[in-house]
């Protein structure tokens, strides 16, 4: 009379496979321009800690949708703080880094733009509204030149496309038609998605207020393009680092498995 009988690891896996897992995982992580686009947070930062803590946890859950509760994210953004970015220009200056003058410059016309849509929102002096404007402008514009200098195109593309914006919100689509063509050009050179998903989209606008329906479907058709690539290339990533810790955490727990049946024994 023959027997069998299951391997001592068989008995493992079979262990292991009868509890429900449970994934949980640890990430540090900084945001980028991306995140910082699918968050709709246009100008690349959060306006405060409240809209960061608002907005992040759901972020969070899209990106690792099987971790649980007793997961951990440690999350560095960028906050709206004019001051810093004042300070943060000086040092700048002072040191001769000229990418991150033209950075902090960028900063400082997203910061007027937004005080601009602020006061106009509360009924503000129309004045003082175009004054915030024009400083806006400027500064992007002092952004743009060095930028043209040390040859940075993708930075060149988005203040482009930051200075587009400005003319479209205040309506002058000659010229929001004029820096968001030079947008795209800058961003389809250099095959940057995000920029060409941006300034596409502003086209698609611009062209719709000026009856031009047919570069306007045009430009909705690459903005489309762009942004479901973008999405894809996401979740294709978001895929492969859930799987990773999927498979981390399954060896990890036939470790822990064998050790105890070790000690079983």
């Amino acid at each position: 009379l023959f027997t069998s009988c299951n391997s001592p690891m068989e008995d493992i896996y079979e262990e292991i496979d009868a509890i429900e897992t449970i994934i949980s995982g640890e990430a540090t992580i900084t945001l980028t321009d991306a995140d910082y686009d699918d968050l709709d947070q246009g100008y690349g930062n959060f306006s405060s800690v409240n809209d960061a803590k608002s907005k992040l946890p759901v972020f969070l859950s899209d990106k690792y949708p099987v971790w649980g509760a007793s997961s951990l994210a440690t999350v560095t953004f960028k906050l709206y703080s004019p001051k810093y970015d004042e300070k943060s220009l000086a040092l700048r200056i002072a040191s001769n880094d000229k990418r991150g003058i033209a950075e902090s410059l960028n900063n400082l016309g997203a910061i007027s733009k937004r005080e601009a849509e602020k006061m106009e929102k509360e009924g503000g002096n129309k004045d003082s509204i175009q004054a915030k404007i024009e400083a806006s402008l400027a500064y992007f514009k002092r952004s743009i030149l060095i930028q043209k200098e040390i040859k940075d195109i993708n930075g060149m593309a988005n203040t482009y496309n930051n200075i587009a914006h400005i003319y479209y919100d205040y309506n002058d689509m000659i010229q929001a038609e004029k820096y968001g063509k030079k947008a795209l050009e800058l961003a389809l050179q250099n095959k940057h998605a995000i920029n060409t998903k941006n300034s596409s989209e502003l086209l698609a606008r611009v062209y719709e207020n000026k009856n031009q329906g047919m570069l306007a479907l045009d430009m909705y058709k690459l903005f489309i393009t762009t942004r479901d690539t973008i999405n894809n290339i996401q979740a294709q990533k978001a895929t492969i680092e859930q799987n990773l810790q999927y498979e981390f955490d399954k060896k990890e727990s036939l470790v822990v498995a064998n050790h105890e049946k070790e000690l079983a024994i």
